[in-house]
């Protein structure tokens, strides 16, 4: 058996990495866009790569990030990523010594929190890890849909144009996320790439943000809608991608405005 080696990679290794981990996600290729974002927040003396001779057989990496952490501080945060090995390769340890590799220099960076989104969340308590749920799903029959007294909404929601929506939308999270634990700043390299927003999300998004009755923005929501005319009678369903909201009182407004738009039956 060919002996593994293990070190961070080169730039011209990227176009490398990023093939190899698409194999170890079952696509015999990746897709040309997504590697290009990719290489953006690709930080390469923290992604590391297992070879055997010249070839890549497993993937990791980290992102430099800050989170928010019980008490409200913001503390360096070590983001696993891009985690992966080829299927000819299991079972010989190479997970493991790319998530040493990636930890014990994330210690040596003086960074107290490591945290991942996990595609299978039993591989990594191993490691230190623990599960929290990144968000939340649920499926709204609006004819059945009652709202409770005091829920009147307030202000007014407004569309944009995406350009014009993406800078208020980052100063809403930004308040959004103060002191409220596992909240990860966004940076201006993180918003260049699309924070909320994904290659394969339907490009017909609108991008809905709330204002109090002073006109201060205070939440958003991104959504599309999924048009559905079943014998030609309005069946569609207002898909939600992305909310936050700063406040009780546009929690409740963004929500009203969604549940509230003609023609949806979900």
């Amino acid at each position: 058996m060919t002996d593994l080696f293990f070190r961070a990679i080169v730039p011209d290794e990227l176009d490398d990495f990023f093939a190899a981990l698409s194999v170890a996600f079952s696509d015999p290729r990746p897709d040309p866009d997504e590697v290009e974002t990719d290489k953006k927040v690709a930080e390469l003396d923290r992604t590391f790569a297992a070879f055997e001779d010249d070839r890549i057989v497993g993937c990791a990496g980290v992102y430099t990030q800050r989170m928010v952490v019980p008490g409200g501080a913001m503390v360096p945060t070590a983001g696993v990523t891009m985690v992966g090995v080829l299927p000819t390769h299991r079972r010989r340890g190479i997970l493991r010594e790319l998530m040493k590799m990636m930890l014990d220099q994330a210690a040596e960076r003086g960074e107290a929190m490591a945290s991942l989104f996990a595609s299978q969340g039993a591989i990594y308590g191993r490691f230190g890890f623990g599960h929290a749920a990144h968000h939340l799903e649920f499926d709204i029959a609006l004819d059945h849909l009652t709202w409770a007294d005091g829920t009147e909404p307030t202000g007014r929601v407004t569309l944009y144009p995406r350009a014009e929506a993406l800078p208020i939308m980052r100063r809403i999270y930004e308040q959004a996320i103060e002191g409220r634990p596992a909240a990860l700043e966004v940076n201006d390299a993180w918003m260049d790439v699309g924070f909320w927003e994904s290659k394969k999300d339907d490009e017909r998004v609108f991008y809905a943000i709330h204002a109090d009755d002073a006109g201060t923005p205070d939440a958003f929501a991104m959504y599309g809608i999924k048009h559905e005319w079943p014998r030609g009678l309005p069946s569609s369903e207002a898909k939600v991608k992305r909310f936050v909201a700063t406040t009780p009182e546009s929690h409740v407004a963004m929500w009203r405005y969604l549940c509230s738009i003609d023609l949806m039956a979900r």
